[in-house]
């Protein structure tokens, strides 16, 4: 897999295991790749072939002063000095080549599925979790569009931006898990 490995943008999780066993002269398996992502050895990526997915722009904001603050009678810790916030007034249609950044229910998925290859227990998810992919450098938080047929009632002369960011609000609700089309794959690129 020498020449063309060098010539791919994306490999499947098997693929990648093959030129590792080819790399290291010892069997490496799917659930072995998959150990490698999850400890930050190799990126993970989804591949949308067909259709898309739908996704709201996400940024870092500073984790707000009451979050960190201490009373006698509570206490908030964390580790970190930003939080995820998605701007919900967009909705993006995504495809192609999506990275996993690892940082919610995209890792827990990866986890789940390597446990479930090792024959581990599964993680629970938590609610208000979310799958995030990014896309040539922004985050993103996926969406499923709700199946209602909807009709809105526009005042004139409201814009077509306008529009669709009522419907962000309204016709989209948080991903809970991938959907089957998909592909997991890892970039060769990143590692």
């Amino acid at each position: 897999m020498g020449k063309l490995f060098n010539l791919k943008k994306w490999m499947t999780v098997a693929d990648a295991a093959q030129h590792l066993t080819n790399i290291f002269g010892e069997d490496v398996t799917k659930a072995d790749v998959l150990r490698l992502a999850l400890d930050g050895r190799l990126r993970l990526s989804i591949f949308v072939a067909y259709g898309c997915m739908y996704a709201k722009r996400v940024h870092k904001a500073p984790i707000p002063e009451f979050l960190t603050a201490k009373s006698e009678n509570f206490s908030f810790f964390t580790n970190a000095d930003w939080v995820h916030a998605v701007v919900v007034d967009q909705v993006f249609r995504l495809t192609g080549l999506l990275d996993l950044p690892m940082i919610d229910l995209d890792r827990l998925e990866i986890e789940n599925e390597y446990r479930r290859m090792t024959n581990e227990t599964r993680l629970m998810r938590v609610s208000g979790s979310l799958f995030y992919v990014e896309d040539a450098g922004q985050l993103y938080a996926l969406y499923d569009q709700l199946d209602h047929q909807f009709s809105m009632e526009i005042d004139c002369p409201a814009t077509v931006d306008e529009v669709m960011r009522r419907s962000a609000g309204t016709d989209y609700t948080e991903t809970v898990e991938l959907p089957e089309h998909p592909s997991s794959t890892v970039n060769p690129v990143n590692h």
